[in-house]
């Protein structure tokens, strides 16, 4: 009665395991998580008007003085990741009137922006 019961739990953690990788498995390889911290991080960005962050993610001058004119705006549209690989990730996203490129890194487990550039 033991040993079944015993079986029954750890069985039951396998499947636990299981769920937890698969759910983490889906959510990265999807691009939620590349998605989410770009909507953070640009509107976090575009929020406090960092010149520093948004000069060096800029690709270009005419891309910096969009952003620095859009402060209190927020991306909105974030596209599906529209390419890639299993360390970058590229968004399409609008900002005002303006539709933006972004290219997203992973670094040391963490999604960043890497460049932002006005189309």
């Amino acid at each position: 009665m033991k040993r079944k019961r015993f079986m029954l739990i750890i069985g039951g953690l396998v499947l636990l395991v299981f769920l937890i990788w698969g759910y983490l498995y889906i959510y990265n390889g999807a691009g939620y998580a590349a998605k989410n911290a770009l909507k953070n991080e640009m509107n976090l960005a575009l929020k406090n008007q960092d010149s520093d962050y948004l000069r060096k993610v800029s690709d270009n001058k005419k891309t910096y003085r969009i952003l620095k004119k859009s402060p209190g705006k927020e991306v909105v549209n974030v596209s599906d990741p529209q390419g890639g690989d299993k360390y970058t990730e590229y968004f399409e996203a609008g900002l005002g009137k303006h539709n933006v490129s972004i290219l997203m890194r992973l670094s040391h487990n963490r999604w960043k922006i890497d460049s932002i550039s006005a189309n």
